[in-house]
């Protein structure tokens, strides 16, 4: 699969649009060690999610320490089905609410674990990701099919 086939973009659609219209259900999203409550597409997600990823964090199950990537499914009830979060933690922020590049270490993980477990496309958030290029990312997730909004 080429970049080009991998890469999913689209600048005029939003979370709910990913949620409930385009059916994606696996989400690849921050979280920092010192925010709470969690910003960006991982705190729109958590309240689409009655709590689960605060949830998480509150009980230490997820730190948001760098490097860490951990696997939070969230059932939703008024579409009977289960969504797939996989949390990339980012350290400490210095900054509520600005967002650091994700680590190649970090996005070779999170690749082994998507292509291990056949995910059909995975969807994040450009801003979160502080993404300069989403190309670039496309190539370090090789074999990801990518649905990146802004």
């Amino acid at each position: 699969m080429g970049t080009a086939e991998a890469l999913l973009q689209s600048d005029d659609l939003t979370l709910d649009d990913l949620l409930f219209q385009e059916e994606q259900d696996v989400f690849a999203v921050t979280a920092y060690a010192n925010e709470r409550p969690p910003g960006g597409m991982a705190g729109r997600l958590d309240w689409r999610f009655q709590g689960s990823l605060s949830n998480a964090l509150r009980s230490g199950a997820i730190t948001g320490k760098e490097g860490e990537i951990t696997y939070l499914p969230c059932y939703r009830s008024a579409q009977k089905k289960t969504f797939h979060l996989f949390v990339i933690g980012q350290g400490a922020s210095d900054n509520f609410g600005v967002r650091k590049p994700v680590s190649a270490e970090a996005l070779s993980k999170l690749q082994k674990n998507l292509i291990s477990l056949k995910i059909p496309r995975l969807g994040l958030s450009r801003s979160d990701w502080a993404l300069t290029s989403d190309e670039g990312l496309a190539r370090q997730l090789k074999g990801v099919p990518l649905w990146i909004i802004p």
